[in-house]
This record gives structure tokens, sequence and C-alpha cells, in this order.
């Protein structure tokens, strides 16, 4: 391309600087109106967790819960276990507190009423066979709870003794501990009251000789709602740091003022943006706004540091400011598309949650390019110089460029930059002769075994959720072990069996087809126990055979009587967990898992569908799976699909784009090995600290990605622009860019790593991780962009990649 084009691009940027530094009210009044209306929006903005924001909504395992769950009830289940220290439970004292409890539950918006059950609750039936009665469904307490008596209590205990859809279920079978089950709907539960509300009875109920554990998927939500604020304390805290270092490193109150309004802005307008859309924003995904704020901060120092470098060389403000915002303005955009385009590619994932990540989150992205680059210029134009800045440009006139550069360099050094410097200068170092080659092949040892190890072995959903979100001592997951330790297990998974005929339940052909089912299921190792409306058929034939063990068996005939006379003693509704009444033509196959994760979760699927195409019927179809463990069996599904899907699309992206801006594919390529380097280290760290890819780390990984796109892009630019005012002296070249932009950019790293440390110190283990994940991907990339891009362009010829470069 010839110079005059060259120059027609270069103005573009001159005029646009131009424009907004010459008609500073205007800019001012329209992005004063823009952040008035996102303001206004952020009254609706809504920072909680939607469940069905949560669920890929086109999944099978999704259609199928939504299909059934007002039949069957919803999945997500809350579980609460009262033990006794001393003792049984059968006293008037325990059982007492059961009842209390229960009703409270019962109390709780969202709560679904026939999925509360309990020991007391009058929906836990005694099923007897009595002479002239026939079938007789009772509760097993209900309506009154058994007094000091003697007889009442060994009338209770006995009747739980015989009854092996009680002991076991409801109570352990040493007798000291006791289940409480509740279902919420996931579009009526308020999370923060059910945290309190289960804190107000876990307060009042328990004493010396009771303890209570509480845990199930609403519950985990409840704890995570009710840890959101320490979420808002770190931005406090993160933010005051901020400025102490912004002041460290500027020494002066625009050097705080700009940054923090670019960051600021584009916060109101990103999060005005989702509020505007009715988006809610999941906490456990806060730290990814942190994220997006980082690029308006981030611009804002390159703008401020070479705005500084050009007041000083020059002497006159306005020239200053349309000299370094003219360089600054193409890396400017070009890291604002990429970043965007980047965060955009997480819609790739059909979860709502993600969906809407990407949308409000590229709309954020983008907004840097008038928080930063149309507003930065307005601002400084509008406000004095920079005061500390005292250049005798006369004595310098005599000097040659570099050397006047050099001595600039040094009048105007800050306090803090030795300590930048003295970095910038370690990373120049490996990136030289023999060094850059072992930086080169210490890179590719780490994208092919890094590469192969995380592929086969970085697992998706490979905790369960509470074990990957809160501590493993946190009482939550002290909780979910001890239900799953001694009860048939906390999590459920239900395989619904489809009549294919009305009443086709009816049939004790299909009736055992259901049972077979079920008993196959407990061939799965981690499976506790399983439940279905066989077990009553089975129990009640037994008890008419005078309680052989060998008739309970799924009688040969009158199948509709026995479910006439168990419905006939039941309230509507109460079967429902079973079979579809009064049609009886769906049951229910509930099973009920000690443990999980996605392994688990997988396998058992797997040996779900081997067992249903090995035995096809025309008389039922198997459909797989509802309860929790499906919901969580699909998003896990949709994560491992989108992550490789997310990362391939988000380099693809890139790479493209900078090809297109910087004119050759290798100097796309010099960009994108960093970013590729950097991303598979962050897996292999993720792999060492247990951290499974999961709904909230696929975001913070992806969003991460874009950080290392920021700082190479503006090096790369540097270099470019100081190999061409050196006149192809890359030595030079390398050095000038290094210390001036790779200041700024070391500056960056450290402030981010200062700010996303403190998540380190929150109760919840994952924001924790992610501080941790999120601090290792700042470093990594600062050297990237810093070592080993340098090290390519080298190896690679810079006069091949930098000179097609414009600015």
């Amino acid at each position: 391309m010839g110079e005059a084009d060259s120059q027609k691009k270069k103005t573009i940027w001159l005029k646009l600087v131009e424009f907004h530094v010459n008609h500073p009210y205007l800019m001012l009044f329209l992005i004063g109106v823009g952040t008035i209306y996102f303001t206004y929006q952020l009254k609706f903005l809504r920072i909680h967790t939607d469940f069905f924001q949560l669920y890929p909504p086109k999944h099978p395992y999704i259609q199928l819960y939504k299909e059934y769950r007002h039949m069957f009830g919803t999945a997500n289940v809350m579980s609460v276990v009262l033990e006794v220290q001393d003792g049984d439970i059968y006293n008037p004292t325990t059982l007492n507190k059961v009842d209390r409890m229960t009703k409270e539950i019962m109390a709780i918006r969202g709560v679904n009423p026939n999925q509360v059950l309990s020991i007391t609750h009058p929906r836990l039936k005694d099923i007897r066979v009595g002479g002239e009665i026939g079938i007789a469904v009772h509760p097993l307490m209900y309506p009154r709870i058994p007094t000091d008596d003697a007889f009442e209590l060994a009338q209770l205990k006995r009747k739980v003794y015989t009854n092996d859809q009680i002991r076991g279920v409801w109570i352990t079978p040493d007798d000291k501990s006791t289940l409480i089950q509740a279902g919420f709907w996931e579009e009526g539960v308020d999370l923060l009251a059910l945290y309190h509300a289960m804190m107000e009875i876990k307060d009042r109920e328990e004493d010396a000789n009771h303890k209570i554990y509480i845990t199930g998927y609403p519950m985990l939500y409840a704890w995570i709602a009710y840890y959101t604020p320490q979420l808002y304390n770190v931005f406090i805290v993160t933010t005051v740091f901020l400025l102490v270092l912004l002041w460290w490193y500027f020494r002066s109150f625009m050097g705080i003022f700009v940054p923090m309004i670019s960051m600021l802005m584009s916060a109101v307008w990103g999060l005005g943006f989702a509020s505007a859309l009715k988006f809610n924003i999941d906490p456990l995904i806060l730290v990814v706004p942190l994220l997006l704020s980082a690029r308006a901060l981030s611009h804002s120092v390159q703008s401020m540091e070479r705005y500084h470098e050009e007041y000083a060389a020059i002497g006159d403000k306005k020239k200053a400011i349309i000299n370094a915002y003219s360089y600054l303005y193409k890396p400017g955009i070009l890291g604002n598309i990429s970043d965007g385009l980047g965060v955009l590619t997480i819609a790739v994932a059909t979860i709502p949650v993600m969906q809407n990540l990407a949308m409000y989150g590229c709309f954020w992205v983008l907004t840097i390019y008038v928080s930063s680059i149309v507003l930065h210029p307005v601002i400084v134009s509008l406000v004095p110089p920079p005061r500390a800045k005292h250049v005798d440009h006369e004595k310098l006139k005599g000097l040659d460029k570099e050397t006047a550069r050099e001595e600039i360099r040094k009048i105007t050094a800050r306090p803090g930059d030795a300590v930048y410097l003295k970095i910038g200068h370690a990373l120049i170092h490996i990136t030289k002769g023999r060094n850059k080659w072992y930086t080169f092949g210490t890179a590719m040892a780490i994208l092919v075994f890094g590469g192969i190890a995380t592929h086969t072995s970085l697992k998706v959903g490979d905790v369960s959720a509470g074990k990957a979100i809160l501590y493993p001592d946190h009482p939550y997951n002290v909780a979910f072990d001890k239900v799953n330790r001694e009860f048939f297990g906390a999590s459920q998974m239900i395989v619904i069996a489809e009549g294919k005929e009305k009443r086709a339940m009816v049939d004790p052909t299909t009736l055992r087809l259901v049972d077979n089912m079920a008993a196959t299921a407990l061939n799965i190792p981690q499976v506790g126990g399983t439940m279905t409306i066989v077990d009553i058929v089975k129990r009640i034939c037994r008890m008419f055979h005078e309680q052989e063990p060998k008739w309970g068996v799924v009688p040969p005939d009158n199948i509709g009587t026995y479910f006439f006379l168990i419905g006939g003693a039941m309230a509507p509704g109460e079967l429902d967990r079973y079979i579809s009444t009064p049609n009886y033509t769906n049951a229910t196959v509930t099973l009920y898992f000690r443990e999980y994760n996605n392994t688990v979760l997988k396998d058992s699927i797997k040996f779900l569908k081997d067992y249903i195409a090995n035995n096809p019927s025309e008389m039922l179809e198997f459909r797989l799976v509802g309860g929790i463990l499906g919901i969580l069996a699909a998003v896990n599904e949709e994560v491992e699909w989108s992550y490789w899907v997310n990362m391939l699309l988000i380099f693809s992206t890139i790479f493209i784009f900078c090809w297109m801006a910087y004119r050759t594919w290798l100097g796309a390529l010099v960009l994108w090995v960093p970013l590729v380097v950097c991303q598979v280290l962050c897996d292999v760290l993720m792999l060492i600290l247990g951290i499974d890819m999961n709904i909230n780390s696929l975001p913070v990984a992806s969003v991460g990605v874009g950080v290392g796109v920021d700082y190479g892009i503006y090096v790369l630019s540097r270099l470019a622009e100081e190999y061409q005012f050196s006149k192809g002296d890359f030595e030079k070249a390398r050095y000038l860019a290094l210390t001036s932009t790779g200041k700024a950019i070391i500056f960056t790293a450290s402030t981010l790593l200062v700010s996303v440390i403190f998540f380190a110190f929150a109760d919840f283990k994952f924001q924790a991780e992610m501080a941790i994940l999120l601090a290792f991907l700042l470093i990594a990339n600062m050297i990237g962009a810093l070592a080993l891009l340098p090290a390519l362009v080298s190896i690679i010829g810079p006069e091949r990649i930098l000179p097609k470069y414009r600015v």
C-alpha cells in the first residue's frame, strides 16, 4: 500500500480525535445523555439467581423436566436432617420439633406444599391391610403427635420398623436422625428469605441434644444469596486500592480521576444495558463485571501514559492530545472489537444466563470506545496539563531524537517507574539472542504437553455443585455428606415411564417393567436406593398374604383395584410423585444418589440408556432423565460442548480480525500464540487446583482471554510504531516499546492483580479459586505480551510483520 494511502488512513484517526477535542461540549452532552439513561435503568438491576436461566431450555432432559414438573414436582428439593445426640427420635420433644419445623417450612415463600414431607406430615402414610376394611392408609402420626405414653411411642416405632418405605428413607436405621424434605418452585422462591427462614428454624430448634443439617439445591443458592453482599464489599475495597495505586503511579489527580471515570462509566452503561433488557446478573459471575471494567482501566492507563509522554516531548497540550490519542485510536478500537466479539462467542452455549452475559458483556466492552477512546481526549482537553512535567525543550533542541527521548524519560520519571522498568528490562532480556529460542521452546512445550493433559484430564462438573462453590467443611457440604451417608441420598434422578395407552400402569406386565428398571438401577454403585409405585403395590400384596416375603411381588391381576383403594384413602395429589392420576398412564422411577460428579452422571445415564435399548417394550417408553441430577447432567453436557467451541470461536475471531488489522497473518499469529499458551496454562492451573469446568467458571475463563488481547495489541502496535520511527532497528524499537507501553501494562497487570486477589478472602470457594485463576491469567498474559510476543516477532523477522502496520 502506498504512502498516500497510509497517510489517508492516519488522517482518519487524526480527524476523529480532532473532532472530539474541537467539540468537547457536544461530546459531553451526548455521553451525558447516554449515561443518564443507563443510570436510570440501574433501578431495575437485579442481582440474583434465576434457576431457569441456568438450564439449557432445548436440552431433552430440561424439556422432560418442564413437561412433568407440575405433575411429579420440582427438582429443587431441600433436605433437612434433625439428629438426636443422646437416645433416639422416639420422644415427644424430638417429634414436636419435627412437626414445628415441617409446618414452618411449609409457610416459606415458593415452597411446593405437595412436596413437603416428614414423619409428622399427613402425606407420609402408614399402609395397612385389615380384615373387613381392606387397605387402610393413615398418616404415620397426624393429627396427634405421641406423648410420653410408652405405648404410643412403641406403636409408632412398630409402624416404622414394619414399613420399609419409612425406615431407611425418612428415619435412619439407628433411629437417631430423621429427614424433612421440601421442594421449591424455581420461579417462586425468594432465596434470601429462604436462608433467613431456615437459619431462624435452626437457631430456635437446635439445642444440646438436637443438631440440624440443611442441604439441597435451593439451600445452596440461598447461601449464595446470603454471601452476595460480601462481594459488594470486595468491590468497595478493590476500588479503594485502585485509587491508591493510580495515585502512586501517576502522582496526579487527573491520573486517578480520568481512569476511574472511564471505568465507572463503562460499568454504568454495561449494567444499565443489562437492566434495560431485564437480564438478571447471577452472583457467581459478579467477578466478570470486574474483568469487563478492567478493560476500561487498562485502556485509560495506556492513554494517560501516552499523553504524559507526548506532552513531555512537545510541551503543547492540544498537540500532545492529538498525537497521543490518534496513535492509540486504532489499537484501542482493534482491542475493543476483538474483546467484544470474543465475549459475544459465549452465546454459543444455549444456557440463558450465559447468552445474556454474552450480550451485555459484549456491549459493556464496546462502551470502552465511548468511556475511554472518545471521552479521554475530551476530558484532558478541558483541564490543565500535567503539572509534574518540567522539561526544558530548548536544551533538547541540539540532541538527536533518540537521545532527547531518553532525556525526557529520565526527567519525567515517576518514583514508581524504577520497579516497572526493572521488570521490563528482565522481560526484554529473555527475548534477546538465544533466550528468545528458550522462550519459544518453553511456549511450544506448554502448548503440546499442557494441551494434551488438559484436553484429556480437565473435567466438566467434576465435583458436586456444593463442593464446587463452597468449601468442603461448609455447613452445606457437611449436611450434604450426612444425607448421603445416612439416608438413601441427597440428590435425585428421575426416569419417566410413559405408558403408550391410558391406564398403562394398571397392566401387571407394564408395572413389572417399571419394577425391573428400578431393580436394575440399583446396580449403579452410587445409587443408595430407588422408589416407585411398585414398592407400595408389592408391600400391600405382601400384607394381603400375612407378610410373607415371597409375596412381595407385583400381583398378577386387580392392579386397578389396588390403585383405587390406595388413591381413595389419600388426599388428591398425594400419589402424583409416583404415578399420574387419575389416568394411571405414567409413572416415575426415582433414583437416590449418595454421591455424584459428571463422570458418575454420564456413566449412570449410559447404563440406563443401554438397559432401555436392550429391553424394548411396546407398552411403555422410558424417558431420561429428570430430577436435579437430570438438570445438572443437561447443564454439564452443554458446558462440555460449548467450552471447546467457545474457545475455538474466540481464538478464530481474534486471529481473523487481527489478520485484517495488521495486514499479515504473521502479525495475527504473534498475537494469537501467547493467548493460546496462556489459556493452556490457565487450564493446567484449573487441573492442578481441582477446578472443574462448569457454568460459572466457563465465562470467567472466556472473558479472561480478552485481557491478553489488549496487552498483545498495545505491545505489537507500539513495536510497529517504534520500529518505523527507528528506521528498522528492532532492538531499539523493542526497548522503547517495552519501557513505555510495557511499563503501563506491567502497572495495569499489577493493579488488577491486587484488585482481584481480594476475592480470595470471600466465603465462596468458587470466588477464591477464580481470584487465583484470574491473578495467574493476568501475570501470564503480561509475560506473554511482553516476552513471548517480542520473541516471536524477532524469530519470524520484524521486517515481515511490523512495517505492514500503519497507525
